[in-house]
C-alpha cells in the first residue's frame, strides 16, 4: 500500500508557486545607482570628478531626468559626512538648475553622466580636511526601489 501525501505539504507547495509567480509578475519598479570617483583621496579645495550610473534593475520601465548640479531633476547626488548627515546641497534647496533632459529607460537600461562636489557644504563654505566624506546618487520617486551606497572620499589634512 503506498504513502499519501499529507496535504499540508501539498497547500505549502502550493503557496510558495504561488507567490513567486505573482512576484515575478507584480510590477516592479527598481533602480541602482552607482557612484565612481577618480580616486579616492583628495587635497583641500580640490575638485571631485565623478561618474554616476543608474542601471534599470525592475521589471518595469521609469522615466528618469539626471543632472549635472545637485537637486534638479529626479536624479542627483548628494553629499554626507562621516555621521550620515547631508552636508550639500541643503535639503530643499534646488540651486539654478539647467534644462533637464527627460528619458525614459527599459528594464536592464543604463545612464551614466558626470558631476563634480567643489568640497563645499550647503552654506558654499569649504568642508573641514581630514574627513571622509560620502557621494551618494538619490533617484527622487515614491514608487521606485532605489539601490544605492555612498563612495567615500577622504580630504586630506593640509
Amino acid at each position: 500500500m503506498g504513502r499519501r501525501v499529507p496535504v499540508l505539504v501539498i497547500v505549502v507547495a502550493a503557496s510558495i508557486v504561488l507567490v513567486a509567480a505573482v512576484a515575478a509578475w507584480y510590477p516592479q519598479w527598481a533602480v541602482a545607482i552607482v557612484v565612481r570617483t577618480e580616486r579616492s583621496d583628495y587635497l583641500p579645495g580640490e575638485s571631485v570628478s565623478f561618474t554616476l550610473t543608474l542601471t534599470v534593475e525592475g521589471n518595469r520601465p521609469v522615466t528618469a531626468s539626471p543632472s549635472p548640479g545637485p537637486r534638479c531633476g529626479n536624479v542627483y547626488y548628494v553629499v554626507e559626512d562621516e555621521a550620515g548627515r547631508t552636508i550639500y546641497p541643503a535639503v530643499g534647496g534646488l540651486g539654478n538648475c539647467p534644462l533637464i533632459t527627460v528619458r525614459l529607460l527599459q528594464p536592464g537600461d543604463t545612464l551614466a553622466w558626470n558631476s563634480t562636489w567643489n568640497q563645499v557644504n550647503s552654506s558654499g563654505f569649504p568642508v573641514p580636511a581630514g574627513h571622509r566624506y560620502g557621494i551618494l546618487g538619490v533617484f527622487r520617486d515614491r514608487v521606485v526601489h532605489v539601490f544605492a551606497s555612498p563612495v567615500w572620499v577622504f580630504v586630506k589634512p593640509a
